[in-house]
């Protein structure tokens, strides 16, 4: 694996995650929860930026084809959340720890990463994602009152 192939993984994790988190935006407003709305769209806006971070620094514009590039990754870990893996009903506790699931996947993912490749500009980067995958978490964790600020 090539820095450029680690990257466009990172890419990919970034735009689904994005995505899920604005789904789940149009889910709490739905619900009436416009405080949580207001935290998934702030979380699809780091993902945003996490993105944007790994296309710069890739080279890559929007013109690459991220998903062919992809292709050749081996697995198929993500941190995207899985509203279909959510069993009952879409409350905000169920929402928020399925959300908070899929961001420590991304951790273990990054830092396994990290802890096993040769290449020392991905091990640099995986180590920077984990520990923005972690805060994400630690946000989570806040939000929903399980650790204080």
């Amino acid at each position: 694996m090539d820095v450029c192939t680690f990257l466009a993984h990172a890419v990919k994790l970034e735009l689904e995650t994005e995505e899920a988190y604005l789904k789940l935006v149009e889910l709490m407003k739905v619900l009436g929860n416009h405080d949580a709305a207001e935290f998934f769209g702030e979380m699809a806006g780091f993902c945003s930026l996490h993105r944007d971070t790994a296309m710069r620094r890739a080279g890559f514009d929007d013109s690459t084809d991220i998903h062919g590039i992809v292709a050749s990754w081996p697995g198929s870990n993500t941190e995207t959340p899985n509203l279909k893996d959510s069993e009952g009903p879409f409350d905000l506790d169920g929402v928020m720890s399925l959300a908070h699931a899929a961001e420590m996947c991304a951790v273990v993912f990054y830092e396994e990463i990290a802890r096993t490749t040769a290449d020392l500009q991905i091990r640099l980067h995986a180590e920077e994602f984990a520990a923005e995958e972690r805060g994400h978490a630690l946000a989570i964790e806040r939000f929903f009152g399980r650790k204080p600020y």
